[in-house]
């Protein structure tokens, strides 16, 4: 055979596999199979079981337009997905401003909603986690007090609320509303330097019973910015916490 022809054939014989499994996934409702390096917006409608879906929510800065923080955001979102998750995020609207506890309430729903869709799937609960940077951490502290399950695994990034920072006052309705109904498994990350967000364990140390958590403190000299990009001393962590090392 021509070695033309040959190569038409080959590709020809690849399409025609690739549109095979395109029909097969509408008509007989087949999971994609999700391979290292995915990122979504949103859950899938069809997940592959097997698979590890991290949730991850990003921080104020987005919202707020700050200079450099959806490029940081973007940066951190594809060095988790290279780390055998398939990461679901979505990168908010920025310029609308927040009210707490409301609006934060409001959008930690939206992510429960696409958390039980996956569970109902047949996803098992050992292989869905949910986390978050900064404000996307306190988000990540709602959503598990609207799920209300102990198979769950969480993963707070900056984003339990020191009683000394700037934003103190909202820590009486945090405790008060979300705190003690906190379920499931923490990973808790946090850097030394951060004023604003500190250890997890007073907000656990309200539940009943306290959840089981790990608490990891890095000392970067950055403080609260020690997340905000791919730095492996922050993804690592994550890494070696979800396969038990």
């Amino acid at each position: 055979m021509d070695p033309f022809n040959k190569s038409v054939l080959v590709a020809v014989t690849a399409s025609a596999r690739a549109s095979l499994l395109a029909l097969l996934v509408l008509c007989v409702g087949l999971p994609i199979p999700a391979a290292s390096g995915t990122l979504l917006s949103t859950a899938p409608e069809r997940p592959d079981p097997g698979a590890v879906y991290l949730f991850y929510m990003h921080g104020r800065g987005v919202d707020d337009g700050n200079r450099g923080s959806a490029e940081n955001n973007q940066r951190a979102v594809q060095a988790l997905s290279k780390r055998d998750f398939v990461v679901v995020s979505e990168q908010r609207r920025s310029g609308v401003r927040w009210k707490f506890p409301d609006d934060h309430e409001a959008y930690a729903r939206r992510v429960v909603a696409e958390v039980e869709r996956l569970l109902e799937a047949g996803v098992p609960a050992k292989n869905i986690l949910v986390s978050g940077y900064s404000r996307g951490g306190m988000l990540t502290l709602i959503a598990s007090a609207l799920l209300d399950r102990t198979d769950l695994r969480y993963v707070v990034i900056a984003g339990c609320l020191s009683e000394t920072g700037q934003y103190k006052d909202a820590l009486p309705v945090f405790g008060e509303r979300y705190a003690p109904r906190l379920r499931g498994r923490f990973l808790s990350l946090r850097d030394a330097g951060d004023a604003d967000f500190g250890s997890c364990a007073p907000l656990f140390g309200k539940a009943t019973p306290a959840p089981a958590f790990d608490e990891v403190t890095l000392s970067t000299g950055r403080g609260h910015a020690a997340f905000a990009g791919d730095e492996i001393d922050w993804i690592q962590p994550i890494v070696d916490w979800v396969h038990g090392k």
